[in-house]
């Protein structure tokens, strides 16, 4: 104890000068923001400087394996795309890659400086930042696989998102074929992450190498993920599969950035128009969008074939509990299940027809009648009890208001709705029948889009005169049926978890929409009186996500202000 108070004794200047020193920086640091902001930006260099020198001496017995790999990988990377510019493959005909005859990708290398792989959230800290060109949504190779995408860059240093974190996303396939799913990881093994929402039908099996897909904004197609251990079928509806990675997270030391140049085409807002107690607040187009220029509707087609089906109901031509089997005699199989029989159109418009695939791909492909195609895939569940999104659903709807009205949904739609409402030059695809598609295939206008939003948010009233009657328009929003029921709603952040109602979809916010692939929504928020409308071209279902949350962090709280404001105060 003698000996402990002599060090202190000796040392006690230096501590009290520490100490000293210590309140000094806090002081700086928190007497305004700036000074707290370059004290943040200083101990961000100090750290990153700090992983590099630890890093430097790891890599110095590692360098020889390390060079022979990255070096190996690079070639493979140059080999297959060369292979790709050869062959005229990998880029669609109208992109800014083949006007430049170029590669769409670069590749860059990069130290690892942290790494970690014991938390939940794990990111992966690289020794390139800005100044080298490293920028946020970059992928992140290593050992022949993907490990991440860059989420964050400085001017020296950058962080990317590990695979093993619990937000990381993207979209892969089974190689050498076109079954998508979603890549996630459930933060259990750090040798193995998540396939999920794999078609049911879809040719899975163990051993099968799952590889990035065409939609991906991070990682060029075909690069390898990993390898199916095992899977097994979640609600009757879809694969969820265990991966086995082929690249080690945990044994990093270079990686390969792959820089997509293309990006900006790939993910594109096409138009945005935001309404609030029946006025326009914004509307903006973007690039060679305009206010007269028809937009693919994609899904948000759906929505228009139940409006036409709502007025059908409206006017004693056809019930929700009709059954469907009724209206084509001449298309049905030799012997009708027990399930086909007791299908009704409650049950086409709730995606709740029964089927264990989408009929939708069957359909484009068949030169028979498609009502014929649609009935002789096998209903293996009783109808009305589990969700499947099956857009051959929508088309037999479309097909039903043809049958029983002798028309086409947009001619019928005319004078009940498209009229009245000023819509006009909007188009819809039609099979080889004439019949209109039903499930895909409109285009519209973005205004017109609105006016849609508007009619269902005013539950089918238009300048004071009810065109369809309110009750449906309610029923037709509702939460019908959940596409998981084991989701917990009050803490469910899925947009596609949330319910499904009749043609449309349940939001997290508390509204419903009309939704369309690549990011084409109608989004009507009745607790604020408002509709968001949205076009855009995003190819990744992550990105979706993330374009609907920002509407539902950034925008939502705008309007619930502007609400706020509009109403006048008790005095």
């Amino acid at each position: 104890m003698y000996r402990f108070f002599l060090f202190l004794k000796k040392v006690g200047f230096v501590l009290l000068f520490v100490a000293i020193e210590g309140f000094a920086l806090r002081y700086f640091a928190e007497s305004s923001s700036y000074n707290q902001g370059k004290m943040i930006n200083a101990g961000n260099f100090l750290v990153g400087d700090i992983y590099t020198g630890i890093n430097r001496i790891k890599h110095y017995f590692s360098l020889g394996r390390e060079n022979r790999l990255l070096n190996e990988q690079i070639a493979a990377l140059h080999r297959e795309l060369q292979q790709a510019r050869e062959s005229g493959g990998g880029e669609p005909s109208d992109s800014a890659a083949s006007r430049r005859g170029e590669i769409p990708y670069l590749f860059s290398t990069a130290r690892v400086g942290n790494n970690s792989i014991v938390r939940q959230k794990n990111y992966i800290t690289l020794d390139k930042g800005l100044r080298d060109g490293v920028r946020p949504d970059m992928g992140v190779l290593a050992g022949g696989g993907i490990v991440g995408y860059v989420v964050n860059s400085s001017d020296r240093f950058s962080v990317a998102i590990s695979i093993l974190n619990t937000d990381f996303r993207t979209s892969g396939k089974i190689a050498g074929r076109d079954y998508t799913g979603s890549i996630s990881w459930d933060g259990l093994r750090t040798d193995e992450v998540v396939f999920s929402e794999v078609v049911k039908y879809a040719p899975l099996e163990v051993g099968d190498t799952i590889v990035t897909t065409d939609f991906s904004s991070f990682f060029p197609p075909d690069i390898p993920i990993g390898t199916v251990k095992s899977f097994e079928l979640i609600n009757g509806t879809y694969y969820q599969a265990r991966l086995r990675l082929i690249a080690e997270p945990g044994a990093l030391n270079r990686v390969v950035l792959v820089d997509y140049r293309d990006r900006d085409e790939k993910l594109e807002l096409h138009s945005v128009m935001v309404l609030q107690d029946g006025n326009v607040l914004f509307e903006k187009w973007f690039g060679e969008h305009g206010p007269t220029v028809n937009h693919s509707m994609r899904s948000v087609s759906k929505t228009w074939v139940m409006t036409a089906i709502g007025f059908a109901i409206a006017e004693g031509k056809i019930a929700e509990t009709d059954k469907v089997i009724s209206f084509f005699p001449d298309d049905l199989p030799a012997e009708v299940s027990e399930n086909l029989a007791a299908m009704t159109i409650r049950d086409l418009l709730m995606m709740a027809t029964g089927h264990d695939q989408d009929t939708w791909p069957l359909l484009q492909k068949t030169e028979e009648r498609w009502e014929k195609v649609f009935f002789a895939t096998p209903i293996v569940h009783k109808p009305g009890t589990k969700f499947l999104y099956n857009s051959g659903a929508s088309y037999m709807l479309a097909s039903i208001i043809r049958k029983t009205t002798g028309e086409n949904v947009l001619d019928y739609l005319k004078p009940r709705f498209l009229e009245p409402l000023g819509i006009e030059g909007i188009e819809f695809e039609a099979n080889w029948e004439g019949t209109s598609k039903g499930g895909a295939g409109m285009s519209v206008k973005t205004e017109d889009m609105a006016k849609l939003g508007l009619f269902l948010l005013q539950k089918g009233q238009w300048q004071g005169k009810q065109l369809l009657p309110a009750a449906w328009i309610e029923e037709a929003s509702k939460r019908q049926i959940m596409q998981n029921p084991k989701v917990n709603l009050e803490t469910n952040k899925n947009d596609w978890e949330n319910g499904y109602c009749y043609q449309m979809w349940r939001s997290c916010s508390g509204g419903f929409r009309a939704d369309g692939a690549a990011g084409q929504f109608i989004l009507v928020e009745p607790e604020l009186n408002a509709v968001v409308v949205l076009t855009s071209q995003i190819p990744d279902v992550r990105n979706m996500q993330e374009e609907l949350d920002l509407v539902w962090k950034i925008l939502l709280p705008a309007l619930k202000t502007a609400k706020k404001d509009s109403v006048p105060s008790a005095e």
